[in-house]
């Protein structure tokens, strides 16, 4: 971190290197700095009274900074020949003069012989691919503006998506050719029933029975004595297609994948529409058996879609799997 006169710079060097190879200059740097001392990345802050002004510097040959973070002194009139990328976070949501100014200085170029011209314009033979080192690339987030300004560049005729072509080297190797087959081997302790991938699919041919049904134990006393007495309150019932559209499916599908993390059956493959597919098919028969009162398949009101959602999430928790090998 660097202070020449009275402006903060924040130079930014890898761990153990000598040089800075990239320059933050914001307005708000102590509230930046403040930020980075409260992150937990592992970036260390040191104050360099040494160094000189690393802005002052960037138009200069033998300058190290390739990267400037914050720069719109663009906007301020600052002038650079060395612009080859622009990166906008949150700036240009909307049209302006100071956008096209940032757009305008961007594409500035010094050129050959101080011509402000790119080599399209002028005679002569230019390197290979100079062309590369004269386009501005502009990359945005959250700059609405970009897409309208792209539009009136087309509108122009300027081009917006060039395509370089660059020679593909290939040759082959005449020592790998001469080699065989590389065939993968199945170790011999391979344990197939741990390793098979598991899917949970609807089979007709496989039924899963759950019992929600209220449970009675009473003590009961006579003249020949003290006995027991167990009622049980419900019936086998289907739940009806009206029931359906209040059952939470996507809850179902979490509560399968959190069953299958608390049973540690890392080879279960789930899809979202599983708990939907078990429940609602039908043909040739149900896949389940569900034993429960009138109130669980049928709520009369929201607080007793609980009892319906426990019952589906039971019943997905308990279907039989297929083995996909």
């Amino acid at each position: 971190m660097r202070h020449p006169g009275r402006h903060w710079e924040l130079g930014l060097k890898a761990s153990g290197a000598e040089d800075y190879f990239g320059l933050i200059y914001i307005g708000d740097t102590s509230t930046f700095k403040k930020l980075v001392e409260e992150d937990d990345a592992g970036i260390t802050l040191e104050e360099d009274a040494i160094t000189g002004s690393l802005f002052e510097g960037i138009g200069k040959p033998d300058t190290t900074i390739d990267i400037l973070i914050g720069a719109k002194k663009f906007m301020e009139g600052w002038n650079s020949w060395r612009v080859s990328n622009m990166g906008l976070l949150n700036i240009g949501r909307q049209e302006g003069s100071q956008i096209i100014q940032l757009f305008g200085r961007g594409v500035r170029l010094r050129g050959k012989g101080f011509s402000l011209k790119r080599s399209t314009a002028l005679d002569g033979a230019h390197p290979n691919h100079v062309s590369l080192l004269e386009t501005l690339n502009i990359f945005a987030v959250r700059a609405n503006y970009m897409g309208q300004f792209r539009e009136y560049l087309e509108k122009e005729g300027v081009e917006t998506e060039g395509a370089v072509e660059l020679p593909l080297f290939v040759w082959s190797n005449p020592e790998f050719l001469r080699k065989g087959l590389v065939v993968p081997r199945v170790p011999e302790d391979f344990d197939f029933a741990a390793e098979a991938a598991i899917v949970l699919e609807p089979d007709p041919a496989l039924q899963v029975r759950v019992d929600m049904s209220l449970k009675i134990q009473a003590m009961e006393s006579s003249a020949t004595g003290i006995k027991s007495v167990e009622a049980q309150q419900g019936r086998e019932l289907p739940i009806p297609e009206e029931s359906f559209r209040l059952v939470d499916w996507e809850r179902a599908y979490l509560d399968l994948l959190e069953y299958k993390e608390r049973k540690d059956l890392r080879n279960l493959v789930i899809l979202p529409d599983a708990p939907r597919r078990i429940i609602t098919t039908t043909y040739p028969n149900r896949l389940y058996r569900l034993v429960a009162d009138d109130a669980v398949v049928s709520p009369k009101s929201f607080s007793g879609t609980v009892l319906l959602q426990e019952a589906v999430a039971a019943l997905c928790a308990n279907m039989p799997t297929n083995s996909t090998g």
